[in-house]
């Protein structure tokens, strides 16, 4: 029994469309029934019109990636019991985050980057099973409260977009990764202290002038934090205590800071500080 499909790098076969799969004759549509996971990665499909006659009963993942769709057809939605991972980087979807994504109840991972997006709605919270949200790379301006309800959250990745700032309502009990590097942050909220999941912080490329108190005290499983080439001039006293009271601060501004040596390290965890 077939369970993978990887059909990528065909636009001679699917000549912009999906008709190819949703005309299938009944003995290739049996076979789809069986298909776990499906690549039409850069297979130049420039609508999914016809995706909702799939007999993909069993599908789980989806890979889009790399096609030039501007937008995500509301029959996705059929395979909202089933569908755990959708891939759709580096294609041309713009506006909101498409509504028949928030359908998809079982998604655990999904990844839209590279896109013309342009906001996140409040829907997104009804993700509640998701693990993994990548909207890099797009034209996001604000992420909405409700990413506080997705409980088991483990990455969250929003470089290069055009973030200000970040919800208070971050997800506390799971959120391992957060990687919001090449936005217009002027701070990380001072609530990011209760992500006790938090092990990397990627913050760097901002406009950030202040660190939050007690980061280092409060997330005791934090390995890397950079906030490299930001506008901070000064650093919390749980900071400077750890990395050798006074005289870090005093070398910092002395010898290292702005240098491509600003680097705090111990043992358990490592602050990137150059550019600031």
């Amino acid at each position: 029994i077939m369970r993978e499909l990887r059909l990528a790098r065909r636009p001679g076969e699917f000549k912009g469309d999906i008709s190819l799969l949703s005309a299938a004759d009944p003995c290739q549509s049996l076979a789809l029934q069986n298909i776990v996971r499906l690549s039409l990665y850069d297979c130049q499909i420039k609508n999914l019109d016809g995706i909702g006659s799939l007999s993909c009963s069993s599908l789980e993942e989806l890979n889009l990636g790399k096609n030039p769709i501007t937008h995500l057809p509301p029959d996705l939605s059929i395979f909202a019991t089933r569908l755990k991972t959708l891939w759709c980087d580096d294609c041309l979807i713009n506006g909101p985050v498409p509504d028949c994504v928030f359908a998809l109840q079982k998604l655990e991972c999904l990844r839209i980057s590279n896109n013309e997006i342009t906001s996140v709605p409040k829907s997104i919270g009804a993700l509640d099973n998701l693990k993994v949200l990548c909207l890099d790379g797009n034209k996001i301006s604000s992420i909405p409260s409700q990413i506080g309800n997705l409980k088991k959250l483990e990455s969250l990745l929003l470089r290069k977009n055009l973030l200000e700032a970040l919800p208070a309502t971050l997800p506390h009990e799971s959120l391992g990764l957060l990687h919001v590097s090449s936005n217009k942050l002027l701070s990380l909220p001072e609530t990011i202290v209760n992500c006790s999941s938090l092990e990397t912080i990627y913050a760097n490329a901002n406009r950030i002038k202040t660190v939050p108190k007690g980061m280092l005290r409060q997330l005791v499983n934090l390995k890397k934090l950079n906030l490299s080439h930001n506008l901070i001039e000064a650093l919390p006293d749980d900071i400077i205590e750890r990395f050798g009271g006074e005289d870090c601060l005093v070398h910092l501004k002395a010898d290292v800071w702005g240098s491509d040596r600003a680097i705090l390290k111990d043992s358990q965890c490592t602050i990137l500080l150059d550019g600031n």
